[in-house]
């Protein structure tokens, strides 16, 4: 009688669940494809949150807390990196897959397959100080920041150590692996983009006009969405949005799960300069209600600076509306492809992105170039990019 071939394993490994950010979605669809393979998968974090753990993206996952402690989130992910975890539990991994440098650290003494998705470098030791400073606005982030001051020199050389012992190592753009670069003598680096799901397409207009009358906004409107947090500058937006609205009655719509203090600051700014009547932010809202905004925005405004990808420009593309964003060099300017899915503004000026929002507004760039916005963003699919990730992760385990 022939016996039945062990599903090899594979475990996704980050140091919490408690965000629910383009990370969190890219490792839903990293497990989603490797199981769809055959693998047996888990999503193993140092902290989760049990609500979030579970949301639709991560429906037929498995998802594990690693942590041996209980306590607040900054508690468990001090005490997994001093040791007190239940990593050994997962000895049985034929590979793991790590998406940060205190997951390397964590898995160092494990034997198997390892590969890592960096969506950047580590920032608490290589951002300059003053961005350090600026990057700090969470308590985690904090506890990182003073491991980095505290010990930066050892720990830079355990990240480069720890890289370079990798099978592979995915990127997630052109941006991100000019920076590594400078960084690491790895070689293996494969792009591979975060994508967009397969939840945001074009869309019949008339379905989707409910969440007009549902938030009360106006056709036309200028949308932006992600997480609300200080790096992501919406600040910027809703100073450059006060330039367009002395030109334009358009709205700006802003959505996305973010941090009270951050969301209290940009109210008072919106009423600093007098924008109460013209500038919403709704904060969290369903995916549906998110998919149908995108799809009726004329215009999709990100002013995030360096971002090393941006998901929601992918989205909003994928979903026929085109975009303005920082020409940086970063993500988003690889992404949007300038004069043809919207705009690149010249670096962190306020009236040239206000200039190129008005531009997309006035004339009738959305409708005529709607085909080729969403083509061009179709290789930033799940379809593809899922392909392609497991393509190289297929070679790495096929590698015995």
């Amino acid at each position: 009688m022939t016996r039945k071939k062990r599903k090899r394993k594979i475990y996704l490994v980050y140091d919490f669940l408690t965000e629910g950010g383009g990370l969190e979605r890219l490792m839903a669809m990293h497990g989603r494809a490797l199981q769809k393979q055959g693998y047996e998968v888990k999503l193993i974090y140092g902290c989760v949150d049990p609500k979030l753990a579970r949301e639709d993206m991560f429906s037929k996952l498995k998802i594990e807390d690693f942590s041996s402690v209980k306590g607040s989130e900054l508690k468990k992910i001090l005490m997994n990196l001093l040791g007190f975890n239940k990593l050994k539990k997962y000895s049985d991994a034929d590979c793991f897959i790590s998406y940060s440098f205190p997951s390397n650290f964590l898995l160092r003494k494990f034997k198997c397959k390892k590969i890592m998705y960096m969506n950047h470098y580590p920032n608490f030791l290589y951002l300059p100080l003053k961005s350090r400073i600026k990057w700090i606005t969470t308590p985690k982030r904090a506890l990182a920041f003073i491991l980095g001051i505290l010990f930066g020199n050892v720990l830079k050389k355990m990240d480069k150590k720890l890289v370079d012992e990798l099978d592979l190592v995915f990127i997630n753009g052109k941006f991100t692996k000019r920076n590594v670069e400078k960084i690491y003598d790895f070689k293996k680096w494969i792009i591979n983009y975060s994508p967009a799901t397969k939840d945001f397409k074009k869309l019949n207009k008339r379905k989707v006009k409910y969440v007009l009358s549902k938030y009360n906004i106006r056709e036309r409107f200028v949308l932006n969405s992600g997480r609300i947090i200080p790096d992501k500058r919406v600040d910027w937006l809703i100073k450059s949005f006060a330039i367009v609205s002395k030109k334009d009655p358009a709205e700006l719509i802003i959505c996305g799960q973010g941090k009270r203090k951050e969301i209290i600051r940009l109210k008072k700014l919106i009423k600093k300069i007098g924008l109460e009547k013209k500038v919403k932010i709704l904060g969290f809202i369903p995916k549906e209600d998110l998919i149908a905004l995108y799809n009726l925005a004329k215009v999709f405004a990100f002013t995030a600076p360096k971002e090393d990808l941006g998901c929601v420009p992918i989205e909003a593309m994928a979903s026929g509306t085109p975009c303005v964003v920082w020409g940086d060099g970063a993500g988003p300017s690889e992404t949007v492809t300038n004069g043809v899915s919207g705009f690149h503004a010249k670096p962190y000026n306020l009236n040239d992105f206000a200039k190129k929002i008005l531009l997309l507004l006035k004339g009738n760039f959305k409708k005529k170039n709607e085909k080729k916005i969403i083509e061009s963003v179709e290789k930033f699919t799940e379809k593809v990019q899922a392909k392609e990730f497991v393509k190289e992760v297929n070679k790495i385990m096929e590698d015995d």
